[in-house]
């Protein structure tokens, strides 16, 4: 074979010098900024040290306890406020078959209190939970509790939790969707107070 076709282009030298040219401009590209973006991104992700995520089967069971003890709260005070409506509305109606004036106006104002201490037993239960002792009693059993990140695993703040426990009532499990593929496993709610699960030491 003539040896000058190994410098033509498309002869067997040319290859070995264009793969040799590819592999040093692959290993400069390795040094350069994309990998050490990629550290930084790494290095953001982390938790404070000596903290691990919680897992989601974790969160998921000590949620379901959480809203087994919440449904006994729920039981209690929508069947007093409920009672108490309606004794007073028959008391104001006496023997009349219609409910007008006070009567009408005490009815409709129970019903209205029940449907906000639905929502607000659930809320305050997590938020004092949560700011006060960093776990509810689901996440006590299970092993867990919630960390402020901005502290590195303090107590969460009052004010960011309260935004927290809002978005977690109002979104209910679709924030807790997010854990799935957050590096972090963190919900969405847990994005809102600055928090994370972590498990407990």
């Amino acid at each position: 074979m003539d040896p000058s076709y190994q410098n033509q282009p498309g002869g067997q030298g040319w290859p070995q010098q264009g793969h040799g040219y590819q592999q040093q401009a692959y290993g400069q590209y390795q040094q350069g900024h994309p990998q050490q973006g990629y550290g930084q991104y790494q290095q953001q992700e982390m938790l404070p040290p000596g903290l691990y995520a919680a897992e989601a089967d974790k969160r998921l069971f000590a949620a379901l306890i959480d809203a087994a003890i919440m449904m006994v709260i729920l039981f209690v005070t929508i069947g007093v406020t409920l009672g108490l409506t309606m004794a007073l509305t028959f008391a104001m109606a006496g023997d009349s078959e219609e409910l007008t004036g006070g009567a009408a106006a005490v009815l409709v104002i129970g019903i209205v209190l029940t449907y906000a201490f639905a929502f607000l037993a659930p809320f305050l239960y997590r938020w004092l939970s949560h700011t006060r002792k960093g776990r509810t009693l689901g996440k006590r059993m299970l092993g867990l509790h919630v960390v402020n990140l901005e502290t590195g695993g303090g107590l969460p703040a009052k004010g960011r939790t309260f935004v927290r426990e809002l978005v977690y009532c109002l979104l209910g499990w679709i924030s807790c969707l997010w854990i799935l593929w957050d590096p972090r496993k963190q919900a969405l709610h847990d994005k809102v107070g600055n928090t994370a699960v972590v498990v407990s030491d």
